[in-house]
Parts: C-alpha cells; structure tokens; sequence
C-alpha cells in the first residue's frame, strides 16, 4: 500500500524546490537587468 503521508510529503519537497527555482530565475533576471551589457541573449 501506498503512504497518503509519504506522498504528501514528497510533493511538499517538490513544491518547494520549484519555489527556490522561481526564486532563483527572478534573481538572474535581476542581475542581468541590472548589468545587461554583460550578458548575451539567449535566442
């Protein structure tokens, strides 16, 4: 059988890492707009 609070769990863990990506990627965003020459555009 599966564990309702393992899965509850794991999904918490993953939901959280998705958040410290969101956090991630609004930082880089914020560095390059603050220093734009410095990056190249992704095409």
């Amino acid at each position: 059988m599966q564990n309702p609070s393992y899965q509850f769990q794991t999904s918490a863990q993953l939901t959280s890492k998705l958040a410290a990506i969101d956090a991630a990627q609004a930082d880089i965003q914020r560095l390059r707009a603050q220093q734009p020459d410095r990056w190249q555009p992704i095409q």
